[in-house]
């Protein structure tokens, strides 16, 4: 099981345990994960080799970078969407039950590093960089 899936696996079963619609919110949790995954490998890489990736969603225009941003996420929101639909969540929550159980705070914990800790790390490497 991939970090996605158990991102996916996490968040399906949290939000379902809360009336919620778990299939949804297990996707856009990954979704967004993705996204800051994404972004905190653009920042690891302008600081590592000097390479400006975010100069393609740069613009001098207010506004238009955050619609560059936008469509890049509607397009990993249209990729990792048929990724999980009914039969493989129903494998997937299978899966994610046999090899952990009810370990919340352990799951927790995971789902912390997985999400929070890079979503940090690009925060604090994006403020370096602006103070140089």
């Amino acid at each position: 099981m991939n970090i996605y899936d158990f991102i996916f696996c996490f968040f399906y079963r949290f939000w379902q345990k809360r009336d919620g619609d778990g299939a949804f919110s297990g996707v856009l949790h990954v979704i967004i994960v993705i996204f800051l995954h994404i972004l905190f490998l653009c920042e690891i890489t302008l600081q590592i080799t000097g390479v400006n990736l975010f100069k393609f969603f740069a613009s001098e225009i207010p506004g238009r970078t955050k619609f560059y941003g936008a469509i890049i996420l509607l397009l990993i929101a249209i990729t990792v969407w048929p990724f999980y639909r009914r039969e493989r969540t129903k494998k997937l929550l299978k899966e994610y039950h046999q090899k952990y159980g009810e370990a919340g705070r352990k799951n927790t914990y995971k789902i912390l590093l997985y999400v929070v800790a890079p979503t940090i790390l690009a925060v604090t490497l994006a403020v370096i960089r602006q103070n140089m």
